[in-house]
């Protein structure tokens, strides 16, 4: 009797949550979504703990992902990630790394990660008009990235590196001047010395430019 009510109530679960799932991931913003579904998720666990069997949880939550996550993975990412990188929503971009990772989609959000990174860099690299601040502007997306993988990412090794290559990559597109700008950047810290700035904060800044530096690589000019 009991298999017969728990393949009824699955195939009920499975079509509430379908239909759910396709209203709400066009009306809610993408942090509000995921919100949802971390709430959601602990209500079902906790009704069935409470009523019924509990080895319905697992076939139940294996529908939620399916449903509520990963038939909408796309949408999600092209719908809200961008945003939310360039405004840092750490904990919102940790909460889409948990989840993403329940449904092994976190392919796709590298995928998006690294093109964000990619026009980002490519947008201060490119554009001569913006030559007089690109070294403190890439300086500035790289702290961007360092913070959203360490915090948000779970620091993974294989998402740092794909970074790291995008970045390399992309600030080689224009030869010579990035790293013509870097030296002069060096050389006008160097000049200040400690003004306006400590030691320990300056020899951090320079490590960090050094940094930016060794990903260059034609460096005659």
């Amino acid at each position: 009797m009991y298999t017969s009510f728990q393949t009824a109530f699955l195939e009920a679960t499975q079509e509430y949550y379908a239909v759910e799932g396709r209203r709400l991931v066009t009306t809610l913003t993408v942090p509000e979504y995921l919100q949802y579904i971390s709430k959601r998720m602990q209500q079902e666990q906790s009704r069935i703990e409470d009523y019924l069997h509990t080895d319905t949880w697992v076939p139940v939550c294996a529908i939620m992902r399916q449903e509520l996550l990963k038939t909408h993975v796309s949408e999600l990412l092209e719908k809200g990630f961008h945003a939310m990188v360039k405004d840092s929503k750490l904990d919102e971009l940790k909460m889409l790394y948990r989840l993403l990772s329940t449904v092994d989609a976190l392919e796709d959000l590298k995928v998006h990660f690294i093109t964000y990174l990619r026009a980002a860099c490519s947008e201060m690299v490119l554009d001569e008009a913006r030559d007089s601040s690109m070294v403190v502007d890439l300086l500035v997306l790289r702290s961007k990235i360092d913070t959203i993988l360490e915090k948000s990412f779970g620091n993974q090794e294989k998402l740092r590196n794909a970074c790291k290559d995008a970045f390399e990559a992309t600030i080689n597109a224009r030869p010579n001047k990035p790293a013509e700008l870097v030296a002069k950047f060096i050389d006008r810290k160097l000049r200040a010395g400690y003004k306006n700035t400590t030691e320990g904060e300056l020899d951090e800044l320079l490590d960090d430019v050094m940094a930016l530096f060794r990903l260059i690589h034609v460096r005659d000019w």
